[in-house]
């Protein structure tokens, strides 16, 4: 029995890279690649759309990228391509050795993504490295260590 009514759409999730040298990259596009056998909600990863595609060269990774522009597009490309909300970083990441110079823009994305979301009815989905810390310390004050 149908109500006429359209079905709710669900709100993507935001994931941020983290510290581009760290693991997440690698977590996110492997997730992307899980997402049909483990029923993922589609997911929008605000990162460096040229660390990703290095990244996916470097694993042997068969994950397409779609540059979005607002997060509310991601469900709209998730099941083709890992959506990315484009955020530069002035520095080319290397696994494992971190640059000082990634660590601001790191945390200014982590920043961004919580000012957007507020108006763009997205589920929030921050990591625990150190850039997210200092971003919500930045945004909801004193987090505690």
């Amino acid at each position: 029995m149908s109500s006429g009514a359209e079905p709710r759409r669900r709100r993507p999730l935001a994931v941020t890279m983290g510290d581009p040298a760290g693991i997440g990259l690698e977590i996110t596009l492997r997730a992307w690649l899980e997402r049909s056998d483990k029923g993922l909600t589609p997911f929008v990863v605000f990162a460096d759309k040229d660390a990703l595609a290095e990244r996916t060269r470097l694993l042997g990774l068969a994950v397409p990228l779609a540059v979005v522009n607002a997060p509310g597009e991601a469900p709209d490309v998730f099941g083709a391509a890992l959506p990315v909300l484009h955020s530069p970083l002035p520095v080319r990441p290397r696994p494992g050795d971190p640059d000082a110079a990634n660590a601001a823009v790191a945390t200014l994305s982590d920043k961004g993504l919580v000012a957007e979301s507020t108006g763009k009815r997205v589920t929030i989905l921050l990591g625990s490295d150190e850039a997210t810390l200092q971003a919500l310390d930045g945004v909801f004050g004193a987090t505690g260590s």
